[in-house]
């Protein structure tokens, strides 16, 4: 199921993870716009380079992220930060 959503999209939004290349299974993300976000700056350029990285915590990068989609899009979102 993971393979058929990442064939299908254009855009990786990585939260909290290292991004680690893996020997076996499937390697797509060099065809994909990548957005990285963690807490840890050695995670940054590890196996991967995204295309725009982010460092801080999750809740404090996802909720004001959130809010600007929902804005760009025309939705109303209550902002919580």
């Amino acid at each position: 199921m993971v393979v058929d959503f990442l064939d299908k999209s254009d855009l990786v939004f990585g939260i909290g993870c290292s991004f680690t290349r893996i020997h076996y299974g499937m390697d797509e993300f060099d065809k994909k716009t990548l957005v990285h976000v963690t807490n840890s700056s050695d995670d940054i350029n590890k196996d991967y380079s995204p295309d725009h990285a982010v460092i801080g915590d999750a809740k404090l990068v996802l909720d004001p992220t959130h809010y600007e989609v929902k804005s760009f899009l025309g939705l109303k979102s209550k902002r919580k930060f």
